[in-house]
């Protein structure tokens, strides 16, 4: 059948396969809601006696009794949740408001739940950006350089810097410290006359380390946040609000 020419393009269908309709389940009847209901009650004293597994299956009869329920398929997530199944509560709770754009409750826990999972998948994701921190990427770098550990301490990582910068000050001072240490590296490097202690190396090893570690980390930690997006869920946009 040809088009019709009077026909508006927003009236036409898009055959494209990339726009195909997600296939929901049907609404559940008054009956399926209340079988689920009793079996969410069930579940809710699993979960009070800390039993993870009972509390599931029985969110998860539930949702097979009444799936196109919004409130089932939220008890769904909550029971993924309890048993530490993130990403599964996530897709629960995105169903839930898929179904019911309304259930604010879904939408929050979806909100937590996809930023639980980003986290998982980048622990740097929640990190504060340079607007927030003490210093820029670059100054940063240019801390650990002369200092190991300011730059970590500059970007946020307060406990990780310290522990650095603790190790490479007390190392420096042992190394100082050191019985004919520095007398005898410099007569190495030219100085003659003192004798040479080896057990300054030790110490000043820990310092290399120390340093090295501390650049390479601010380093690389400064690229990811100044290059990283703030990503963030997306909000739903097909809701309709009453101003």
């Amino acid at each position: 059948m040809e088009d019709d020419p009077g026909r508006s393009q927003s009236d036409r269908v898009d055959p494209s396969p990339n726009q195909e309709e997600l296939q929901l389940p049907a609404a559940p009847t008054v009956e399926q809601v209340a079988e689920a209901e009793r079996i969410l009650q069930q579940g809710s004293l699993a979960r009070i006696r800390n039993d993870s597994d009972a509390y599931l299956d029985a969110a998860e009869r539930a949702a097979q009794v009444a799936p196109g329920s919004s409130s089932v398929q939220e008890a769904l997530g909550d029971a993924l949740v309890f048993a530490k199944r993130v990403r599964r509560a996530r897709d629960a709770y995105g169903l839930a408001v898929t179904l019911d754009p309304t259930n604010s409750s879904a939408e929050r826990k979806y909100g937590e739940t996809v930023l639980a999972v980003q986290l998982a998948m980048d622990p740097l994701f929640a990190q504060a950006v340079p607007d927030d921190s003490l210093a820029g990427g670059k100054a940063a770098v240019m801390l650990s350089f002369f200092l190991p550990g300011l730059g970590e301490i500059a970007l946020g990582q307060t406990k990780r810097g310290a522990w650095i910068f603790g190790v490479w000050l007390v190392s420096l001072a042992i190394a100082v410290a050191v019985p004919k240490g520095l007398e005898g590296l410099l007569s190495l490097l030219g100085r003659h006359g003192a004798p040479f202690n080896p057990v300054i190396l030790l110490p000043l090893g820990v310092c290399g380390v120390c340093w090295a570690l501390s650049l390479s980390e601010t380093s690389a930690f400064a690229k990811r946040i100044e290059k990283r997006p703030m990503a963030r869920p997306v909000p739903p946009v097909n809701k309709d609000f009453e101003l």
